[in-house]
């Protein structure tokens, strides 16, 4: 079971775990920067607001709680397929 980008932006982009899941083209994505590639597969980014001096130790803790929130996600997924698949066998 596949499950739409939109559901996903809906249930978790406002902000689960810290992080927003935004659409390639959202204009808070920035267009001129050499490290952020548009092409397929990428659909979304991870956003995580982060605030300091140091550009590098503000990406590490981005990193972090970006990659908590997404595992967080795939576990929920996984779940929900799991569940699903169990229920539609038993009817």
């Amino acid at each position: 079971m596949l499950f739409p980008y939109r559901v996903l932006v809906r249930c978790f982009g406002d902000g689960g775990f810290g992080t927003h899941l935004l659409p390639v083209n959202d204009p808070k994505v920035p267009k001129t920067q050499a490290w952020f590639k548009r092409e397929a597969p990428v659909g979304a980014f991870a956003a995580v607001e982060v605030w300091g001096t140091s550009f590098e130790r503000m990406a590490d803790r981005a990193r972090l709680v970006a990659t908590h929130a997404l595992r967080v996600l795939r576990v929920a997924l996984v779940s929900i397929r799991a569940s699903l698949t169990n229920s539609s066998d038993s009817a």
